[in-house]
């Protein structure tokens, strides 16, 4: 079983560059029948110039974010790649052998967020 993620945040402005917003990624476990969730890393984005493609998953109008700052953790298996320099940052994280994973986003002063992300 894949033991490892890796992010890629993006969203849409509202007006300006620089915008950011905040990422929760989680960890479940079953334990008894019951799903428990495990808190792993807590995330401030901000939005570079790097934007997508038209048509694909990422579209042309969504800025990718080029910085990442950890505002909390609860593991300490992640490695953040945030070049600040309108590329695209990435999170790699150790997602502790959970079944599965969710995220959570909340705007700050963004239209919308979002992320790509794959298990390895």
């Amino acid at each position: 079983m894949p033991n490892h993620a890796k992010f890629a945040f993006y969203g849409k402005r509202t007006a300006v560059d620089n915008e950011t917003f905040n990422v929760l990624v989680e960890g479940w476990h079953q334990v008894a029948g019951l799903w428990v969730p495990l808190p792993l890393l807590s995330l401030t984005c901000t939005q570079g110039a790097s934007v997508g493609v038209a048509g694909q998953a990422v579209i042309n109008t969504e800025y990718f974010a080029d910085t990442i700052v950890e505002a909390a953790a609860w593991t300490t298996a992640r490695e953040i790649i945030s070049p600040a320099n309108d590329g695209i940052a990435l999170v790699k994280l150790d997602i502790s052998g959970c079944e599965l994973v969710s995220v959570k986003f909340d705007r700050g002063t963004n239209a919308e967020c979002n992320g790509l992300w794959g298990i390895f």
